[in-house]
Order: C-alpha cells, then structure tokens, then sequence
C-alpha cells in the first residue's frame, strides 16, 4: 500500500493539494454537473414542448 504524503503536519497531500481542498474540488464538479444535468432538462423540456414554456 502507499505511504500517504503528509507535510509533516499530519496534513494528506496528494500531489500538491491537501485532501480537504480536493474534496471541495469533487463537491464543486458534482454541483456544476448537477446544474448543467438541470440546464440540459429545461433544454429538453423546451424543445418537445414547441413553445418555450418559463
């Protein structure tokens, strides 16, 4: 198994982010693909319906 990097503070790095920063990371490109699956839904929704329904 691979040693986690820590900075010699107990802080997890990978790469050059801590952990915690790249959990902030994942949870925005879930919220963005979120908001884009949404976007995509009304999208959708207005174009079957033929007239753009608000």
């Amino acid at each position: 198994m691979k040693r986690l990097n820590t900075d010699g503070k107990g802080v997890v790095r990978i790469g050059r982010y801590t952990r915690n920063a790249v959990k902030s990371f994942e949870n925005n490109i879930v919220q963005e693909v979120d908001y884009l699956d949404k976007v995509n839904k009304n999208l959708n929704f207005e174009g079957k319906s033929g007239n753009n329904v608000k």
